[in-house]
């Protein structure tokens, strides 16, 4: 039985000793899609295991293409948020639910969101994609991050929407190449964690940290 969202207890994510909860599992779990993409990859392909940042062009244009990527999607995402359509609905989603809660410096958002962008995209796209396929790869890392919710149209659209994101994604790993989609996936994540940091300092009215 799902559990009622208004009864979620988030108060390991609150404070100094939340803040550190918080790190402390984006490190874990990004080991563990470290490993896990990099075992897959080690016994699915005859390749070395950096041979999955080849790419056709050059790294320039990847990073150009990753940054371009991120920064439109993550703007969507947030207007998304703020919207009175998405407003309710979006934080019904545990994910978002405890990085509002979360007291997050700029460098405690930019090493989540690397940890996330390198080890989640060498997991679903460098080691899952080629063995799943696009689509199913980018269902599973939606599924992953909890995102399909069915309780209103709205939530049903936003769970579109970050199926979307995925599937764009993966044809960014297709065509431009893994270090697009690193830097596409922690763009977006700076973005969206940011927003949602500064929405909940306006909330309680605490300062920011630096």
């Amino acid at each position: 039985m799902n559990e009622d969202p208004e009864k979620e207890d988030l108060s390991a994510f609150e404070g100094e000793q939340g803040r550190q909860n918080l790190m402390m599992i984006g490190l874990v779990s990004g080991a563990l899609w470290l490993a896990l993409g990099s075992i897959i990859l080690y016994f699915s392909s005859d390749e070395p295991l950096l041979h999955a940042f080849h790419s056709s062009i050059h790294m320039w244009q990847e990073l150009a293409y990753g940054l371009g990527f991120g920064l439109v999607l993550g703007f969507i995402a947030v207007g998304m948020m703020r919207s009175k359509a998405f407003q309710e609905a979006t934080k019904d989603f545990l994910v978002l639910k405890v990085f509002r809660k979360a007291q997050l410096g700029f460098w405690d958002i930019l090493g989540l969101s690397l940890i996330a962008g390198v080890t989640e995209e060498w997991l679903f796209r460098a080691a899952l994609q080629p063995l799943l396929g696009l689509w199913i790869a980018a269902l599973l890392f939606v599924a992953v991050h909890g995102y399909f919710r069915f309780n209103n149209i709205s939530e049903i659209l936003f769970g579109a929407f970050m199926m979307a994101l995925s599937v764009g994604l993966g044809y960014l790993f297709a065509y431009a190449g893994l270090l697009a989609a690193i830097v596409a996936h922690t763009t977006y994540d700076v973005i969206v964690m940011s927003s949602l940091n500064k929405e909940a300092q306006t909330m309680d009215n605490r300062p920011p940290e630096l």
